[in-house]
Protein backbone atom coordinates (compact mmCIF):
# COMPACT_ATOMS: atom_id res chain seq x y z
CA UNK A 1 0.00 0.00 0.00
CA UNK A 2 2.81 2.23 0.85
CA UNK A 3 4.22 2.29 -2.69
CA UNK A 4 0.65 2.16 -5.05
CA UNK A 5 1.58 5.49 -5.84
CA UNK A 6 4.88 4.28 -8.35
CA UNK A 7 2.13 2.49 -10.10
CA UNK A 8 0.00 3.62 -12.76
CA UNK A 9 -3.83 3.70 -12.52
CA UNK A 10 -4.15 1.02 -14.69
CA UNK A 11 -1.70 -1.66 -13.68
CA UNK A 12 -4.04 -4.20 -12.94
CA UNK A 13 -3.95 -5.96 -9.25
CA UNK A 14 -4.26 -9.11 -7.60
CA UNK A 15 -5.42 -9.98 -4.31
CA UNK A 16 -5.84 -12.38 -1.91
CA UNK A 17 -9.32 -12.46 -0.35
CA UNK A 18 -7.24 -13.81 2.85
CA UNK A 19 -4.42 -12.25 3.49
CA UNK A 20 -4.20 -13.43 7.31
CA UNK A 21 -4.83 -11.83 10.99
CA UNK A 22 -8.13 -11.28 9.90
CA UNK A 23 -7.01 -9.01 6.91
CA UNK A 24 -9.47 -9.43 4.18
CA UNK A 25 -8.48 -8.64 0.68
CA UNK A 26 -11.99 -7.49 -0.51
CA UNK A 27 -11.25 -4.72 1.91
CA UNK A 28 -8.12 -3.73 0.69
CA UNK A 29 -9.31 -3.57 -2.48
CA UNK A 30 -11.57 -1.20 -1.56
CA UNK A 31 -9.38 0.75 -0.35
CA UNK A 32 -6.79 0.62 -3.69
CA UNK A 33 -9.84 1.27 -5.77
CA UNK A 34 -10.80 4.67 -4.10
CA UNK A 35 -6.64 5.67 -5.05
CA UNK A 36 -8.12 5.07 -8.30
CA UNK A 37 -7.39 1.47 -9.82
CA UNK A 38 -10.11 0.11 -11.52
CA UNK A 39 -8.50 -3.53 -12.56
CA UNK A 40 -8.51 -5.35 -9.55
CA UNK A 41 -9.30 -9.03 -9.15
CA UNK A 42 -9.75 -11.01 -5.87
CA UNK A 43 -8.36 -14.88 -6.27
CA UNK A 44 -9.94 -17.19 -3.56
CA UNK A 45 -11.13 -20.60 -3.36
CA UNK A 46 -14.49 -18.93 -2.21
CA UNK A 47 -17.49 -18.81 -5.31
CA UNK A 48 -17.55 -15.95 -6.23
CA UNK A 49 -21.16 -15.19 -5.50
CA UNK A 50 -19.69 -14.14 -1.83
CA UNK A 51 -18.45 -10.97 -3.26
CA UNK A 52 -21.61 -9.98 -4.98
CA UNK A 53 -22.31 -6.34 -4.78
CA UNK A 54 -18.63 -5.35 -4.50
CA UNK A 55 -18.05 -3.25 -7.85
CA UNK A 56 -14.86 -1.90 -6.88
CA UNK A 57 -13.81 -5.75 -7.87
CA UNK A 58 -13.24 -6.45 -11.33
CA UNK A 59 -13.89 -10.09 -11.08
CA UNK A 60 -13.00 -12.91 -8.74
CA UNK A 61 -11.12 -15.40 -10.19
CA UNK A 62 -9.51 -18.64 -8.93
CA UNK A 63 -6.13 -19.25 -6.92
CA UNK A 64 -5.95 -22.36 -9.58
CA UNK A 65 -2.72 -21.01 -12.23
CA UNK A 66 -3.72 -20.06 -15.77
CA UNK A 67 -1.44 -22.75 -16.95
CA UNK A 68 -3.10 -26.17 -15.99
CA UNK A 69 -2.06 -29.40 -14.09
CA UNK A 70 0.71 -30.35 -16.23
CA UNK A 71 1.45 -33.08 -14.18
CA UNK A 72 -1.44 -35.30 -15.71
CA UNK A 73 -0.84 -35.71 -19.56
Amino acid sequence: MSSLEAFPKSTPIYIDSELGEGVKGEDIAKTIHACGFETIYLETGHPPERFAGMPWIKEVISKDPPWGNDSEQ
